[in-house]
């Protein structure tokens, strides 16, 4: 009989296994470029294209993508912009677009072919799901977490059984006459454990606050605004929590001082003017100092800047954002949604007689100088987006139809702010070592000649990995996760470097055609909130 049963277990045991194999986690050899291009992919790509992609997402399923599309440079002029092959005619970008509910893909103009043939590589490389194989320089494709996720599910579910059980075993004995309480005052036992659960539960929140307090990033606000909304913050924290103790604290109290005795009867207390007085008057007084010194703060930062500026239009769609910088004009060239077509992914006004838009220019990643203005216009070709920049304590929707705006002084660089990252007991973690080898003839860090090889190794933080970002605070649609852009913050001499080098590659192109409206295109006479073909057209 238990050779029997043990065999079943056995029999059991192995069928969960096998089950489990089936949830495992996968893993491929990739090669170096194949890593950068990963993260590439995440940056950029996985707000529409599935990380496993054998699946489709928004987009359409990559696996096997080199062996589809065109060779030569396609893969360079469709990332960079697929609505201009569209446009032109390409029988493979047509394709793609009819397979794809007529939607074109997002532009990427910024991106460097190496960071295309990255991504590409990372696709090339990907299995589907199977066994975890390869040597101790293996990089995971992807941590599926399916297995962890059916414990989870498997534990949820043994705790309920459990609890089932000990329910049926005391209605059980119930019947037969055992009372499990018997001679236990249950008044008295609940008045005890409503006061131990306060008790308790101030000592855990006030250790918790002490433990996480190192982990916070509200005590440096990376813009000169935010260290007013710290300090309105934590005095309203201050403020609510105090009050919220107190509350608590003879709500507990009488539950434990009045409840002890089961045959007391309440009080009929109707009314009384006074304490309603008090607790009417002082809640709303609180309140109004609050409000008073918000709407100060409120003001102070919503008022317009005077003198010069750094003028960043910040362009939202599903799902990511697209950057502008004004150029030593300080002036953007108009937008109707109408213009956008080839190269023109803005739909700015590009005309030869439209000076102001001549010297216009895009970024992929957001720059900006230490201790300047950084004046942002907000737009959204779409849906309801939000810029956040949480950093720096900016948060401002950005609403088709309209223009937003919102203004901030920084006040410490990337650097400045990776330093003070260092004090952080999480951020100061050694992220990865790496160790070079120079070989004998070539330059060392401080400019003379190695005599000899010699192996040089460097500690990488994670503060040295850390960015100021710039997402969405708004649920936009299934790639809201992904609209993401790294913000970087310079001293003034290296960001006139980056704009005197950035400004070279501007949207107009002297000597072209000006673009006219086109008829043609998807997004072409459409009017507010009306939708077509999955476009949704926004007329300024």
């Amino acid at each position: 009989m238990g050779s029997r049963i043990a065999g079943k277990l056995r029999s059991a045991i192995l069928a969960a296994a096998s089950l489990l194999m089936l949830l495992g986690i996968n893993s491929s050899v990739l090669a170096a470029d194949a890593a950068k291009g990963k993260i590439a992919f995440d940056a950029n790509c996985a707000r529409c294209h599935n990380a496993q992609l054998d699946k489709k997402g928004t987009g359409p399923a990559l696996m096997g993508v080199s062996n589809r599309i065109p060779g030569g440079d396609w893969k360079y002029r469709w990332v960079a912009n697929s609505a201009k092959l569209i446009q032109e005619g390409d029988a493979y970008a047509v394709k793609i677009w009819n397979e794809n509910a007529k939607g074109a893909m997002d532009p990427f103009p910024a991106l460097s072919k190496e960071s295309i043939d990255d991504i590409f590589a990372w696709i090339d490389s990907y299995v589907v799901a199977g066994p975890k194989v390869g040597t101790d320089n293996s990089i995971a494709i992807s941590d599926d977490k399916s297995l962890s996720s059916l414990w989870n599910w498997l534990r949820l579910l043994i705790f309920v059984i459990v609890i089932l059980m000990v329910n049926i075993a005391m209605q059980v004995a119930r019947l037969r006459g055992v009372e499990f309480f018997a001679g236990i005052n249950l008044d008295k036992l609940n008045a005890r454990l409503m006061l131990g659960f306060f008790v308790v539960g101030l000592i855990a929140s006030t250790w918790s606050i002490q433990v996480f307090q190192p982990y916070f990033m509200a005590s440096n606000s990376a813009s000169v605004h935010g260290v007013e909304i710290d300090q309105l913050f934590w005095i309203t924290m201050v403020v609510v929590y105090t009050v919220f103790v107190l509350t608590n604290g003879v709500l507990f109290y009488f539950a434990y001082k009045y409840g002890k005795d089961g045959g007391r009867k309440a009080r009929y207390y109707p009314e009384n003017h006074k304490l309603e007085l008090i607790w009417t008057v002082v809640p709303a007084v609180v309140l109004a100092v609050l409000i008073i010194f918000g709407i100060k703060t409120w003001t102070s930062i919503m008022t317009p800047p005077d003198g010069p500026t750094v003028k960043v239009e910040v362009n939202g769609q599903q799902w990511g954002w697209i950057l502008r910088y004004a150029g030593a004009d300080e002036k953007f060239g108009d937008i109707d949604v109408r213009r956008i077509g080839g190269d023109n992914i803005l739909g700015v006004d590009l005309s030869a007689e439209h000076i102001a838009s001549h010297d216009d220019y895009i970024s992929d990643t957001m720059f900006i100088p230490k201790g300047a203005t950084v004046d942002l216009k907000i737009r959204s070709r779409d849906v309801l987006h939000s810029v956040y920049l949480p950093h720096f304590r900016v948060k401002m929707d950005a609403v088709p139809g309209m223009d937003t705006r919102f203004h901030f002084v920084t006040n410490q660089t990337t650097e400045e702010y990776r330093d003070f990252l260092m004090g952080n007991p999480y951020w100061s973690q050694v992220d990865t070592v790496v160790s070079t080898t120079i070989k004998k003839g070539e330059k060392l860090s401080d400019g003379t000649i190695a005599t000899m090889d010699v192996s040089v190794t460097d500690t990488i933080h994670k503060a040295d990995k850390f960015d100021f970002e710039l997402a969405c605070a708004e649920v936009c649609g299934r790639g809201h996760y992904s609209m993401r852009k790294v913000v970087v913050v310079l001293e003034p001499e290296a960001y006139q470097a980056w704009v005197a080098k950035a400004s070279k590659t501007t949207l107009y192109v002297p000597g072209t055609e000006a673009p006219k409206l086109d008829v043609e295109s998807p997004v072409a006479g459409l009017k507010e909130g009306v939708v077509q073909d999955g476009n949704v057209g926004i007329l300024k």
